[in-house]
């Protein structure tokens, strides 16, 4: 799991910052701000993270790509 700081650029991969950040009250509405298009560089922050970190350490053959499952947004 990857917990990518909007403001920062910063990349977790420590579980408990990501719980951290995404924890909420289970009454809290929850919306969809920015959009998906939006958030376009962000995913390929991660995607780029994931390639020169975990693809690399499992020896992925070359042209592997990462494959983003699911992403939210926190506002």
């Amino acid at each position: 799991m990857k917990f990518r700081d909007a403001e920062s650029g910063r990349i977790s991969e420590v579980i408990e910052e990501t719980w951290a950040a995404v924890r909420c009250l289970p009454d809290k509405e929850r919306s969809v701000e920015q959009g998906v298009s939006r958030w376009a560089e962000a995913r390929k922050s991660v995607e780029k993270h994931i390639k020169n970190t975990y693809l690399k350490d499992i020896q992925a053959p070359v042209g592997a790509k990462p494959e983003l499952v699911a992403w939210m947004e926190i506002g």
